[in-house]
């Protein structure tokens, strides 16, 4: 028993002293740009002209060549409104108030932008004050996000994905 111990001890220490726990240093990567997984966003446009205006829904059609059958079948489309100048980005749908809220309902080629009072009242929206922007994140990329995309901020995800402000 005492020989087994023995063979099992020196056993172990050669395999100790076999084991490094660094290799030598690699050759330095280079820097590559940051990416956006191949995000696509829009500038932000100011709406001027609502059909509708003066009613219980005003709409705004957005020609957007980018929104393809492709994109609505496999990517996140996100639409943030902001008011102005200000720099609180909401994302739709935004409720403005209990009554009144804005929405974007997509098809190939267009954002259908709503601006509805719930409860049949006029709206009447701000002409160049109201601000929109998309976003396409394609579902080509797995990511496992602490948040789903339409849980957090806008700067979370201009952050995220390498959008300027």
């Amino acid at each position: 028993m005492k020989n087994l111990t023995k063979i099992l001890m020196v056993a172990l220490i050669a395999i100790m002293a076999s084991c490094s726990k660094e290799g030598p240093q690699g050759p330095a990567g280079t820097n590559g740009t940051n990416g956006n997984a191949n995000v696509q966003y829009s500038d932000w446009m100011a709406v001027n002209t609502w059909t509708g205006y003066g009613t219980a829904t005003a709409s705004f059609d957005w020609a957007v060549s980018n929104i393809t059958q492709e994109v609505l079948d496999n990517a996140a489309v996100l639409i943030y409104y902001r008011y102005g100048t200000e720099t609180q980005y909401k994302i739709l749908p935004y409720f403005e108030s209990v009554t009144r809220v804005f929405t974007g309902n997509f098809s190939v080629g267009h954002i259908l932008l709503k601006y509805q009072h719930l409860d049949g009242g006029t709206v009447t929206p701000a002409t160049d004050q109201n601000k929109f922007r998309y976003m396409i994140i394609p579902g080509n990329t797995h990511l496992r996000l602490k948040k789903p995309l339409n849980q957090m901020t806008y700067e979370e995800v201009c952050k995220l994905y390498n959008i300027p402000m």
